[in-house]
């Protein structure tokens, strides 16, 4: 993974370079590079066998560029902004705790593809450098990477997270393979000069096997990355809830309104602040850092406000309850049901990272929310949902078939409350791996 990432960034910063000196160097850069080109060919031994033609070459790619000078300045100024909102995209750090971020930048990223991927079209069909076979291949390419990140904000939009993944990966990929081609260049003029090959011949080689390398890499991830059926519990139709539709009518606006009212007791369970790698920092309750903080926190809003930047250098993640959590919840939950062999899972449908089929697949219609449906015993609470193999994603609601108690875990709250019999909570606001405290039907939070 760690490779992968590596790779990313290394492709996205030559990218980012080559926009930036193309826009500064507008006329010559590819004159400027040649010196640079000769000492590669010397340190092989090798010398540019046609000096003239590669010169009037050179100068005819530099006069294409400059001749359309706002055209340039557009194509490559859209890349680069491209370039720097990927990460944004893929990131499970931004996409889980500053959505709006993802959501906005994913689509500014979308408008400077369409004018990147114009910008594109427009030098390779209509002035391309290397004659029709150019045109032909680029034509290809651009439309290719026009098609693919429109049925990618497409997919997104009619919500269908894990297609969206998919043509984001073949889009992102589309635009990384201008990096690649200006890497798989080096060798390729080097074999190529040797035979006397021109500068158009290395240019469509370059291009045909920079795209195909990095077209196949991105389907060769996005299909070991696929989700498959057996990596989940096996999914149920949203019968199962019924009572849970039924409970919840409205949104938001009490501890009843994030799960079912009739509980005996209810406890608030704090997730733990992190450093945004994992490691728990040093003062790790809530009662400690607003204490620290001199915060006092009344309402679902300010715990939010604190949970994301209350605390320096450190958070509490919403929307998904930590393993240690659900490991000390499952030792209370599990004698407290006479069904833990048969339990229901939920998870939030619009996590971008959601380890799901891509075949339709039953959903659960609360207000606000819509869910998919799992079933499977007690210990299945400890299953991630999430396609990123070191991050954890967990159901956002779950509950045995008896419903003797029930677990909700809403997406914007970095605490998750257990609904139940009284002596379950009880144990639960006792036991010291949880900072659980006691709440009720009717609080606000």
């Amino acid at each position: 993974m760690m490779l992968v990432w590596a790779g990313l960034a290394f492709l996205l910063i030559l990218g980012i370079s080559a926009s930036a000196l193309r826009a500064v160097h507008l006329g010559d850069l590819q004159e400027r590079l040649e010196p640079l080109r000769d000492s590669i060919l010397r340190a092989f031994g090798m010398s540019e066998p046609n000096a003239a033609r590669r010169a009037e070459a050179v100068a005819r790619l530099d006069d294409k560029f400059a001749a359309h000078a706002m055209a340039t300045l557009l194509h490559v100024a859209s890349g680069a902004v491209l370039f720097i909102l990927v990460p944004l995209q893929f990131s499970t750090f931004v996409r889980s705790r500053y959505r709006a971020v993802h959501r906005w930048s994913g689509r500014l990223l979308v408008i400077v593809a369409w004018i990147a991927g114009g910008g594109g079209l427009f030098f390779g069909v209509l002035h391309p450098f290397a004659g029709p076979f150019e045109r032909l291949f680029l034509g290809l390419i651009g439309t290719w990477f026009l098609f693919s990140i429109t049925i990618a904000f497409v997919r997104i939009r009619g919500r269908h997270p894990a297609e969206h993944r998919e043509w984001m990966l073949r889009a992102v990929a589309g635009a990384l393979s201008i990096s690649t081609v200006r890497l798989v260049a080096i060798p390729i003029d080097l074999v190529e000069t040797s035979l006397g090959a021109g500068p158009e011949v290395v240019l469509l080689h370059s291009i045909w096997i920079g795209w195909g390398v990095t077209l196949l890499g991105a389907e060769w991830w996005i299909r070991r990355t696929r989700p498959s059926r057996e990596a989940l519990p096996p999914q149920r139709a949203p019968a199962a809830a019924e009572w849970l539709v039924a409970s919840l009518t409205t949104f938001a606006t009490s501890v009843a309104s994030i799960l079912p009212g009739h509980f005996p007791a209810y406890a608030r369970v704090y997730h733990p602040f992190d450093n945004g790698g994992g490691s728990p920092i040093a003062a790790p309750t809530w009662r400690e850092l607003t204490a620290l903080a001199g915060r006092e926190l009344r309402d679902p809003r300010a715990a939010e406000d604190f949970a994301r930047s209350g605390v320096p250098n450190a958070q509490a993640r919403c929307g998904t309850l930590p393993p240690a959590l659900i490991e000390a919840l499952l030792e209370h939950l599990s004698p407290a049901t006479t069904t833990p062999d048969q339990c229901f899972f939920a998870v939030w449908e619009g996590f971008g990272d959601l380890l799901v089929p891509l075949a339709l697949t039953p959903r659960l219609e609360l207000p606000h929310r819509t869910y998919l449906m799992y079933a499977g015993p007690i210990a299945a609470a400890l299953t991630s949902y999430s396609i990123i193999p070191f991050g954890h994603r967990s159901a956002n609601l779950w509950w045995p078939a008896d419903r003797a108690w029930c677990v909700a875990t809403e997406i914007d709250f970095a605490w998750t409350y257990v609904g139940g019999p009284r002596a379950c909570i009880d144990a639960i606001l006792a036991d010291p791996r949880l900072e659980a405290v006691e709440t009720s039907a009717a609080s606000r939070w």
